[in-house]
């Protein structure tokens, strides 16, 4: 992770992009919407992010294909 930005600046950027699509994305439109944001985002540091967002209780991920899961916002 690049040292410009930390985990919690993209769990930030996720939950804004989140609520602003009404609280459902696809990840490879998270993915594209970050890489924007801050250039460096692998999909391994998307995943790492995105398990930590699950496993608090902020998201949930559905799917198995890695690019097409659906991320949904828990309220």
């Amino acid at each position: 992770m690049s040292e410009t930005y930390t985990s919690v600046d993209i769990i930030a950027t996720i939950m804004a992009l989140l609520k602003a699509q009404h609280g459902i994305a696809f990840e490879d439109e998270l993915k594209k919407s970050l890489k924007r944001k801050y250039r460096e985002i692998s999909t391994r540091e998307l995943n790492s992010i995105l398990m930590k967002m699950e496993t608090q209780g902020l998201v949930y991920v559905s799917g198995e294909n890695i690019g097409k899961r659906q991320v949904k916002l828990i309220e």
